[in-house]
């Protein structure tokens, strides 16, 4: 039976083609956690609204994508008092990660033990979780009456 650590054994092989190499802002750090009856799986997103957040399992693999936007906007500006003359906002520090975000975890050796057809995802305090159940496991012997 595969566990948690058979996805992280397999997310550690595909590591370099994991990376998105163009056009992403940055790449949220997940945790799994492997219960009994579930896998869960959190990340941090503060300042993503809930509606920039894309989640869909393709291919064997959970993808969590989505942008988060500047609450100050860096694009230029028309100044009023200056005749319609361009000015842009000056950066003077910036340590805080903005744009596309796109992470994605292969499940290729858990997911015939997922129940699929029953995910849940809680997105509170820029707390993402996602809760994919295991399958019931079926018992070894089953009677049949004659």
């Amino acid at each position: 039976m595969a566990t948690v650590f058979d996805i992280l054994l397999n997310q550690h092989y595909n590591t370099l083609n994991n990376k998105e190499p163009y056009g992403i802002g940055f790449e949220p750090e997940l945790d799994v956690v492997e219960t009994t009856d579930s896998f869960i799986i959190e990340t941090e997103l503060p300042g993503v609204n809930k509606d920039d957040i894309q989640i869909e399992i393709k291919d064997s693999k959970l993808y969590i994508q989505g942008e988060k936007k500047r609450s100050i906007p860096e694009t230029s500006q028309t100044s009023e008092s200056s005749q319609n003359t361009e000015f842009k906002n000056k950066n003077y520090l910036s340590e805080r990660s903005f744009g596309n975000f796109k992470r994605y975890l292969d499940l290729t050796r858990v997911l015939s033990t997922l129940d699929l057809s029953n995910i849940k995802t809680e997105y509170t305090d820029g707390l993402l979780t996602i809760t994919i159940n295991k399958k019931q496991e079926l018992s070894n012997s089953i009677k049949i009456t004659l």
